[in-house]
This record gives structure tokens, sequence and C-alpha cells, in this order.
């Protein structure tokens, strides 16, 4: 199950502003997955106050009965459990989360820093984004400095994309809108890991449209492939009358056979798979017939010695004597 991008929007959010700081209230809201990655951290030691919610503004020592943390409103004698995250201070490691944002999108190579701390190369996907493997970028703040990011990357962005970690984002007239990309646009959480919704992209992106090949003319080809087996047929019939005439020429009893021709052999020899082969001789007419009928007849003589000697006297006597 998908849950709501919740937790990505309120990051990004978050990241509209101009410093590493989360306020605790956020880090509530996040799941521990970012904590267990380590995109997110406390820094510091663990506080010994914490600010009350009443309306006079102050902060209150922080005691531990029964192991929790908790306040105690010296204007309202009322008690406050507090978070163990609102005692820490918590910073955002944006050269971790573009790790992880580059495992993602599968990309080649390691990460390279552009702009310090705010623009990242994360390399070509390894798999098609619209159509196309993509050079990926990834921008945390492009509310911020958007210039210098559009400055530093390709003048032909039609290969590029660039991933915003600020939900407030300006664009360029050198790079197209719809290349541009919020991680609310494109992540979510699928059960405890992060997922990265490439079916948004392709809706975004398209998808090129391939030209159509021109269909093969197959007639012209088919044709002469025909011929060209029908002549190897005649020309192994040929043979074979010849082997046979020697035969009772020596008159020494040998009942030998001519090897018979196989359809891979055939092929071979005119330049065509055995299954092309196959199939011009499986052709059929619109009666039902084959296609090629003298291609048949012939390969039919060809498989019996008896045939053979027959079509040789009638097609063939003459001209072997003339040679």
């Amino acid at each position: 199950m998908v849950l709501p991008m919740s937790e990505i929007k309120l990051l990004s959010e978050w990241l509209n502003h101009d410093r590493p700081e989360i306020p605790w209230q956020t880090i509530d809201k996040l799941s521990a997955y970012w904590q267990q990655k380590r995109m997110v951290y406390p820094v510091g030691r663990e506080r010994t106050t914490a600010r009350c919610h009443c309306d006079m503004d102050h902060e209150e020592e922080v005691f531990y009965p029964q192991g929790k943390p908790v306040i105690l409103c010296s204007y309202t004698g009322c008690t406050r459990e507090v978070s163990t995250t609102e005692l820490r201070d918590w910073h955002f490691d944006s050269s971790v989360f573009v790790r992880h944002l580059g495992e993602l999108f599968q990309c080649k190579g390691t990460p390279e820093e552009i702009i310090g701390g705010n623009l990242w190369s994360l390399g070509m996907t390894a798999h098609r984004i619209g159509g196309i493997p993509r050079d990926v970028y990834f921008a945390l703040n492009l509310g911020k400095d958007s210039f210098n990011i559009y400055e530093r990357l390709p003048k032909d962005g039609t290969q590029a994309i660039l991933i915003s970690g600020s939900s407030q984002m300006q664009y360029s007239d050198h790079f197209k809108a719809d290349h541009v990309f919020s991680i609310s646009d494109i992540l979510s959480f699928a059960g405890d890991r992060l997922e990265l919704n490439i079916d948004a992209m392709n809706a975004r992106l398209g998808l090129p449209v391939e030209k159509k090949k021109k269909p093969k003319n197959t007639t012209g080809s088919r044709a002469n492939n025909v011929k060209k087996m029908l002549a190897e047929i005649i020309k192994e019939i040929s043979g074979a009358y010849s082997h046979y005439c020697n035969q009772n020429y020596r008159d020494n009893g040998s009942q030998e056979l001519y090897p018979r021709l196989t359809f891979e052999q055939l092929g071979e020899r005119v330049g065509i798979s055995k299954g092309t082969v196959s199939k011009i001789f499986s052709e059929e007419d619109e009666n039902g017939d084959p296609a090629y009928k003298e291609l048949h007849i012939m390969w039919e003589i060809l498989g019996s010695k008896a045939q053979i000697l027959k079509y040789g006297m009638t097609h063939l006597q003459n001209k072997q004597k003339g040679r």
C-alpha cells in the first residue's frame, strides 16, 4: 500500500527555508526512516529546558518522573510531557539525501557537487525516463539563487531533468519547465521505503514519437529467393543424375543413393535461413494449393532416384553429352 506523500511534502516545504535546522515539530511528523538513513540527525546535547505552551512565553526545566521528560508550568501548575525530539536540534543532511536519490534513479557513478550545498549532478540513469536515459540534477532549494543553478545546467536540456528539494521553484526560459520536478511530485512511501514514481515523470515528459518504419516489400525478395532455390534444386538434380549415370557406367553393382539435400543446406546456398525455406514451401495460394508448384515438383523429383533418372534422360542427357 502506497502511503500519502505528506512526509515528503512536509520536508519539501521546510527546504524552502535557507537553513539546515529542522524544527522538532517537523521531526515528530516524520517516520523513523529519515533518521535510520541519517538524512535527518540530532546535533548538540539534549537540552535541559523546554518551552511551555502557556501564554507566558517561557521555558521550564525538564524532569523525568517514570523516565519520561516532563515540564511543570510555574504559572499554571500544569504539566506537559515533552517529546524527546523537542530536546534536540535537528539538521537535514543534503549529501546523504542526494546519494539516496541517485540510488533511486539508478544513476551511474557518484553524485558530483556543482554549487556548494545547493546543486548536484547525480549522473545518467541506467533506465529510460520519458523514453530515453536522463541526466539527473538535484537542487536543494530552487527558490533561491535559481539563476546560477540554471546557468550551470546543460544548455541543451532535452536529456536533462532537474529535481528540486524545495516546493517553491523558479523556472528559466532556457530549461524546459516540464523537465523540473519537486521531490513531492515524484517520491512516495511504499511500506517502509522511499519509492520513485517513474510513471508520473513519464506522463510529464511524454514518450518520444518513433518514426514508423516502412514495411519491407517482401514480394520481390521472396520471388528472387524462390528463383534461386529452384536453380539450386535443378543443379542438385543434375549432380544426382550424373552420380547415378556413373554407377550404371561402372556397373559395379553399387546401389549408393545420392545424399539428399536438406532445407538447411538449401538455405545456406541461397543465403536464407532454414525457417524461410520452410515457409516458402508451406505457402499456399487461394485454393489451398502450393504457391510455388514448380518448386514442389522439382523437390519431389530430387527425393526419388527413379524420378531423377527419368527427369535427367528427358532434360539433362543432351546437355551432358554436349559438354
